[in-house]
């Protein structure tokens, strides 16, 4: 793997710390050994801490390193407890990777207060949280970056996705704002959709979508989505949409979002049979 990689792109990752939450799956997953393999040191969060271990296993023998730490992000306690155990284990950061989500899959009128709230907790209020606590360690380093795994719910609202997509919406305009703000730092911010990629976001999330929406078109694997990244970091910062429907659908949500109004309420029509009329499948 380490192949793949330029010889400026692993000089630049090589002896790195990275704080990685959302790590023991997916997206998560695959960049904390991609940045292990490039020689970085990788603080990896996640809630299952089998799974973490796994990565541990994967991982031995290879030029960097993966430490475990397992926490749910929902709550600022806990993003509190993430810096308190990295401090005890690190004493300096170069990337932050605010990955963790949840997806959910419910019209608004139907969710739990303490639902929406877990899902904004998570995807919005946790990288928030972990940013701020992180900001100082990150302004020490001569090759800070932010990296935020973001989505196409961020660029315009899907029905039964309502919550999730206000959750990454709030994610890409922080994020934005945020590259504007760190740039006299040094640190570069970017913002990621990734596309439709093979995670268990859909297996995790909060309600159960039908099958066509749990199996949406072409579906890309992590290991690649993740290079990109990767690479991208480097030198880049702002925003990068790595599937052409994402692109598609950015590009008409600022062109003629009427089409894509009706592109979407197309799409979406099987998921509001599933809903109102109380079949399954």
């Amino acid at each position: 793997m380490i192949n793949y990689f330029g010889e400026d792109i692993r000089q630049f990752y090589s002896g790195a710390i990275a704080l990685v939450t959302g790590a023991s799956s997916g997206i998560g997953k695959e960049l904390s050994i991609q940045l292990v393999e490039l020689g970085v040191t990788v603080f990896g969060v996640g809630r299952n801490i089998e799974k973490l271990q796994s990565i541990v296993t994967d991982t031995q023998g290879l030029m960097g390193q993966f430490i475990p730490f397992t926490m749910d992000l929902s709550n600022r306690d806990n993003c509190e407890k993430v810096k308190e155990a990295f401090n005890d284990k690190l004493t300096r950061l170069d990337i932050l990777v605010n990955n963790a989500g949840i997806s959910h899959f419910s019209p608004f009128e139907g969710m739990d207060i303490e639902d929406y709230q877990y899902v904004l907790n998570t995807n919005l209020l946790a990288p928030l949280h972990i940013t701020r606590l992180f900001l100082d360690l990150l302004k020490k380093s001569n090759r800070g970056r932010i990296i935020n795994i973001c989505s196409s719910g961020a660029f315009y609202g899907v029905p039964f996705r309502s919550i999730y997509c206000a959750s990454k919406s709030g994610m890409r305009t922080w994020s934005q704002a945020l590259n504007l703000e760190l740039k006299r730092f040094g640190i570069k911010v970017l913002c990621v959709a990734p596309g439709s990629t093979q995670t268990e976001i859909f297996s995790n999330s909060l309600g159960s979508a039908p099958k066509t929406h749990r199996n949406p078109g072409k579906v890309a694997h992590p290991k690649k989505v993740s290079q990109k990244i990767i690479k991208t970091a480097v030198s880049s910062s702002g925003e990068l949409v790595i599937s052409l429907s994402d692109k598609m659908i950015l590009l008409l949500s600022r062109v003629i979002p009427s089409v894509l109004n009706k592109l979407i309420k197309y799409a979406s029509a099987s998921e509001e049979e599933h809903i109102y009329s109380g079949r399954q499948s």
